[in-house]
This record gives structure tokens, C-alpha cells and sequence, in this order.
């Protein structure tokens, strides 16, 4: 078994234009005189490798607490994409090899037909390595495509050196009653 981990370090992460940094500061410090090291963190919940949640885009009422589990943990397709915007009918013919998690790299978009596509498909997660599943200020139809059909998202994957394929996804989410995201530690693991 090999495990490679997929996700970004949280404060180096790349940041989407107009988030907040992260930041972190240390509230109590053995180097200070203190009997342990404790530190706050302030930041997006959409910031570095996340997960979105139906409430994010949509009026569902589905916070990232309520997910189901499954849609973080499972068989997943690895593939590439060449190109800006994924081809509706290039997903569509797309060979799930019995996958229900699809992860696309490339750092393309997607359209706003893709939410109803990936169902058709057996798809409950979508997962990227581009910042989001939409281009700046064009964020709103393909989240709400995608979210309406309660397929869950993963954003801003550390794709680097992994080759296209099957894998099993580990990636849950922090529980955070009421929050429309949350950040994953998103691992892919090779069974040899």
C-alpha cells in the first residue's frame, strides 16, 4: 500500500483572488514559559484543499456537518484534461471504470451542465486541482450545477507527479455545524 497525499499545506496553499490569508498566531508558547504550545488559526474555509457543501451555492440546506461520508472516502478515477473548460461530451463518454468519485486535472472549469452529467454518471464527488470548479466570475453556474445534485466538490488538489488512474480517496472533511465548506486532508491511496 502507498499513500500520497493530495492536499495543499494550508497557509502556503494558493490563495483565490480576494479571500484572506490565512493566519496563525501562538497563544501560548513552551519558548515563552508556558506549559504547552497552543495556536489559533483564522481563515476561508475555502482556503487550500477544501470541500464545499451544497449550501455554498444552493438553497439546499445541506451544511458541511450534514455530508455524507461516503462522498470523502471510495474508489476514485484520476484522469487529465487538456483544455480550458471541460467538454460536456467528453464527460459524458468518460469510462467511470466503476468509480463514484472523479478527480479532473488540469486545472480546467466546468459547465453548467455538469452537475446533471455527473449524476447520470454515478458521480457523488467531483474533485480538481484548480481553485475552483468555475473561473473568476464564473464561480455561480457550475457550483450550482454540481451542488444541486448534492455531488460534493473538492477544490485546489496537489496533483503534482501522480499518475492518471484508480485510487482509493480518503478526504474528510473537518465537522463544522452550519459551514458551507471545510478544509480536507485529501490522500489517495495505491493498493499494490
Amino acid at each position: 500500500m502507498r499513500l500520497i497525499d493530495i492536499s495543499h499545506e494550508l497557509l502556503s496553499a494558493p490563495l483565490y483572488p480576494g479571500d484572506p490569508p490565512a493566519e496563525v498566531e501562538k497563544t501560548l508558547s513552551r519558548d515563552r514559559g508556558d506549559d504547552c504550545n497552543c495556536t489559533k488559526l483564522s481563515t476561508s474555509v475555502h482556503k487550500g484543499t477544501h470541500t464545499d457543501a451544497p449550501c455554498h451555492f444552493t438553497d439546499l440546506p445541506v451544511a458541511i456537518a450534514d455530508m455524507p461520508l461516503e462522498h470523502y472516502f471510495g474508489d476514485c478515477l484520476l484522469v487529465d484534461y487538456d483544455g480550458e473548460t471541460v467538454d460536456d461530451n467528453w464527460l459524458r463518454a468518460l469510462d467511470m471504470q466503476g468509480c463514484r468519485i472523479l478527480i479532473v486535472r488540469g486545472g480546467a472549469f466546468f459547465s453548467a451542465n455538469a452537475g446533471a452529467i455527473l449524476r447520470e454518471k454515478g458521480v457523488i464527488t467531483l474533485g480538481t486541482d484548480a481553485l475552483s470548479v468555475g473561473p473568476v466570475g464564473g464561480e455561480k453556474p457550475p457550483h450550482q450545477s454540481i451542488l444541486a445534485e448534492k455531488i460534493a466538490i473538492i477544490e485546489t488538489l496537489n496533483l503534482d507527479g501522480v499518475a492518471p488512474g484508480r485510487y482509493f480517496l480518503s478526504a474528510p472533511p473537518v465537522k463544522i455545524a452550519g459551514s458551507d465548506g471545510a478544509p480536507v486532508r485529501a490522500v489517495l491511496i495505491e493498493w499494490s
